[in-house]
């Protein structure tokens, strides 16, 4: 089985809102689930009303009013995915309130996108300042730490978010990622199948589970895994690929054959392919 490490990037998007949307503006107290992507960005909230009580003297109500209309804006960018637009409405919400941890948290993600990894890092690391308990900054925390050169310090992150709550599949799936590039494939593997237990529709990590088990040899549970995949997403044609190459191993050739012949079908330039049908119809 081939060791290239899974990438974070998704094949489809499966969800009602799109991967910006679907973002990390979670409010502590009030969180709105939403129906998760392959590794959804899940659970928005409306930004809370200010209860004046609590906050000891008065809050303008323009303030309130401008603080939302750039959040609103700012997640209207990403979902564009005009992520340097979106990073200055962040930033002018974090002027309106520099308090507001999902505004750090989406400035973060912005820079992310961008890929500006130190500066994704440095906001991530204030909105969790700021929110300590804000599940979905701190699994961006790790993206961008893992992408930005620093995977074991990814980990912690990802065990921080894990610990405000253990049963959000995709945090699994990007420690399965950081895991697998550090070439850790059992615990990797562990992570996928928690992913995929968690959310049983996710394609992406399905594959990435698979891949794991084919490193380990375990070419069974590979098999199941992109099977999974193909069955959740019928045109993922990475799915397809690496099925062809396990049932290959497998000396299923017939039914390798199948699997290579619907790779090229669905992409007629995928790599190594074609090369591999050649190989198994003259053998």
């Amino acid at each position: 089985m081939s060791t290239q490490l899974p990438a974070r990037r998704l094949p489809v998007q499966r969800s009602i809102q799109s991967f910006a949307t679907t973002l990390l503006l979670t409010a502590a107290a009030s969180i709105v689930t939403v129906i998760a992507t392959p590794a959804g960005r899940a659970a928005i909230a409306p930004i809370p009303t200010p209860d004046i009580s609590t906050v000891g003297e008065p809050v303008a109500q323009t303030t309130s009013a401008d603080l939302e209309a750039r959040m609103n804006q700012a997640i209207a960018a990403l979902e564009a995915t005009n992520y340097a637009e979106a990073l200055t409405f962040f930033e002018e919400a974090i002027a309106i309130d520099a308090t507001h941890a999902p505004a750090h948290a989406g400035k973060g993600l912005a820079l992310y996108n961008l890929g500006r990894y130190p500066e994704s890092i440095s906001a991530l690391e204030e909105a969790v300042q700021l929110d300590e308990t804000h599940l979905f900054a701190w699994m961006w925390l790790g993206i961008s730490l893992d992408d930005g050169g620093q995977p074991e310090v990814a980990l912690g992150a990802y065990e921080r978010a894990i610990a405000i709550d253990p049963n959000v599949g995709d945090v699994y799936f990007h420690q399965g990622v950081t895991l697998a590039r550090l070439e850790r494939y059992e615990e990797a593997f562990a992570s996928y199948d928690r992913a995929v237990q968690l959310n049983p529709e996710m394609p992406v990590a399905w594959v990435n589970r698979g891949r794991m088990a084919g490193i380990m040899d375990n070419l069974d549970e590979a098999l199941v895994s992109f099977e999974r995949a193909i069955e959740i997403y019928p045109e993922y044609v990475d799915a397809w690929y690496y099925k062809g190459v396990v049932l290959s191993f497998m000396e299923r050739n017939e039914e390798a054959i199948v699997a290579f012949e619907r790779v090229l079908e669905l992409d007629p330039s995928y790599p190594q392919a074609q090369e591999n049908l050649d190989r198994l119809r003259t053998s």
